[in-house]
């Protein structure tokens, strides 16, 4: 049973585009490292991966180098991590997450698991901007938009509307009534607000 589940998991972890990683909790050195990792070195950095590897024989810069020991050394001392890294070869933006491996209440390594969130992050940045233009347009419309909660208060408007709205409307106490009073048939706005609930 535990060699299926061996297997399962081996499986499992080769076909994830997942880069994934152990190194030692003292040294940092290579413990173990998946094929994707392996390949990402080889074909990026120039570096055929072995276990036993150190920083300083991954990495030739001295930056890169305190960087991860900042980091293996926070998750050594605070606990799991999670946290995103540029990656210098190709631009990509990788989340990564650290997590303490133990037996026996013992740290036995540290499993560094890499997704690249590239495409996520630039679909984060392009909603972000849209929601900027759009948010431009509704504020700079010569049309009077505004929002009201379900019993008719208005939560928000834009400059159109209120230049148009008495402020008395928009600060509050007179709210729902008018709200309410936009309606020629009052009662077609409850039926409106039903049908959304």
């Amino acid at each position: 049973r535990f060699f299926e589940i061996q297997n399962l998991l081996n499986f499992t972890i080769e076909n994830s585009d997942d880069f994934i990683w152990i190194v030692d909790p003292v040294n940092f050195s290579l413990i173990w490292f998946d094929s994707n990792f392996a390949k990402y070195c080889r074909t990026k950095l120039g570096i055929y991966l072995k276990v036993g590897m150190r920083l300083e024989e991954i990495f030739n810069s001295i930056n890169l180098i305190n960087i991860w020991k900042d980091l293996f050394k926070r998750v050594s001392n605070d606990g799991n991590l999670t946290t995103t890294y540029k990656l210098n070869s190709d631009n990509n933006t990788l989340q990564l997450n650290f997590r303490l491996l133990k037996f026996d209440d013992n740290i036995i390594g540290i499993m560094i698991i890499g997704r690249n969130i590239t495409e996520l992050e630039y679909l984060k940045r392009t909603l972000k901007d849209e929601e900027i233009r759009l948010l431009n347009i509704y504020n700079n419309t010569n049309e009077g938009i505004f929002r009201t909660t379900f019993d008719g208060e208005i939560i928000y408007c834009n400059h159109t509307a209120s230049s148009i709205l008495d402020k008395r409307y928009i600060d509050g106490a007179l709210n729902i009534k008018f709200a309410q009073s936009l309606w020629v048939f009052p009662e077609h706005r409850e039926l409106f607000i039903s049908l959304l609930k």
